[in-house]
């Protein structure tokens, strides 16, 4: 055998050279022997196309990241009273973010562990600054993967941005009134309602103490922002009384006024 023909590829079961030919054996008779199986078997193999292009579909896209997807019905609707709404809408309110809760848990069991979004470190403030900071507000895989830890450090980094505030404790009713102005449109900045909603609905009674406390000091602050509204058609009254209402009345943590 030359050095050439030692380099070409040769079949692994080749068929020896006194075989019958495939024109000495019908094509639809069944082989007898193992050559003439193997024969038919490498004609069958010929006959069939060197590119195959199978015509299926591309898989579907991944479902966009989305703030809500969670089967709760709708918010009851905003009372006209001002500025705080009355008991009758507080409670409906109440039920209303029970069923919320309740959709939330459920959603939370039913993820799947192995695809769930990986989050920063509790005590990464840089990077969990940098998610509230998002311009798309909340996203469903981030709160569904959220513990109680990252939870709390969420709550607590939002109070502090809420309470750096110039003349927070300023006794004149009039620079009172503007402080509380600003102090509610921090409520809605960067979304920071939002994410206070959805942090709630993942948080699920009993409080610990630190976080009854966070919260307390959240409520306090939209109680003082609400003072700060002039007319119920301001549209950060709605805001602030879901957020006053579900941290007073569902979390237990007090009259906010």
């Amino acid at each position: 055998m030359s050095e050439s023909e030692a380099d070409e590829p040769r079949p692994a079961l080749p068929l020896p050279s006194n075989s019958s030919s495939p024109s000495s054996q019908s094509s639809d008779a069944p082989p007898v022997t193992a050559e003439q199986y193997l024969r038919r078997v490498r004609r069958e193999l010929d006959a069939l196309p060197q590119t195959v292009v199978a015509e299926t579909s591309p898989p579907p896209p991944p479902p966009p990241q989305t703030r809500s997807s969670l089967p709760i019905s709708r918010i009851p609707p905003h009372p006209t009273l001002f500025p705080a709404p009355d008991e009758q809408w507080v409670q409906r309110l109440v039920e209303w973010f029970s069923t919320v809760q309740s959709a939330v848990a459920l959603s939370r069991r039913q993820r799947n562990a192995r695809n769930a979004r990986k989050l920063p470190a509790v005590n990464d403030a840089t990077s969990w600054k940098r998610i509230l900071n998002d311009e798309k507000g909340p996203l469903l895989s981030i709160v569904l993967a959220l513990d109680f830890l990252r939870v709390l450090k969420l709550f607590r980094i939002i109070d502090h941005e809420l309470g750096a505030m110039p003349n927070f404790t300023c006794p004149l009713s009039e620079q009172r009134r503007g402080t509380a102005s600003t102090l509610a449109d921090r409520f809605l900045y960067q979304r920071r309602h939002q994410w206070l909603f959805c942090l709630m609905a993942v948080l699920q009674p009993p409080l610990s103490r630190d976080s009854a406390a966070t919260l307390r000091s959240i409520l306090q602050k939209a109680a003082f922002a609400r003072h700060g509204m002039t007319g119920v058609d301001d549209k950060r009254l709605s805001h602030l009384n879901v957020l006053i209402a579900i941290l007073g009345t569902y979390f237990g943590q007090g009259d906010a006024d």
